[in-house]
């Protein structure tokens, strides 16, 4: 791992901010940006910018495999072990609204209406 040496970080800052990558607060503390093997690092998650591939992770962590088609909760917590993306939770739950997988299988709240409760019979007098 390699810290970046304070100009350094200010000029990847600026410019993830031209092209769109980081989307935070205008003070960003730089001792939590770190360039680990060619990769853009925050807090060990790598972060990755605005774009199809954003969607593309969490669409994959989603449909998780054989279990499959987390909720909102799971999903961002798996992509929150793994990735920093501006806007995380949002995002997370706006393709997990939108899956339709899960929106069939959600099915619909319906009542039922009244239960009818049952005649209790008196006993006979014979």
């Amino acid at each position: 791992m390699l810290s970046l040496p304070s100009k350094t970080a200010i000029k990847l800052i600026q410019i993830s901010r031209k092209y769109g990558i980081l989307h935070s607060n205008p003070v960003i503390p730089i001792t939590d940006y770190v360039i680990d093997e060619g990769y853009l690092t925050k807090k060990g998650c790598i972060c990755i910018p605005q774009g199809s591939l954003q969607e593309f992770i969490i669409e994959e962590l989603h449909e998780g495999g054989i279990a499959g088609y987390f909720g909102q909760h799971k999903t961002y917590s798996l992509v929150a072990d793994r990735f920093h993306l501006p806007g995380m939770k949002k995002y997370v739950n706006k393709i997990v609204n939108r899956c339709r997988v899960c929106q069939l299988n959600k099915g619909s709240k319906t009542n039922a209406s009244l239960y009818t409760p049952l005649h209790i019979p008196t006993p006979s007098m014979a």
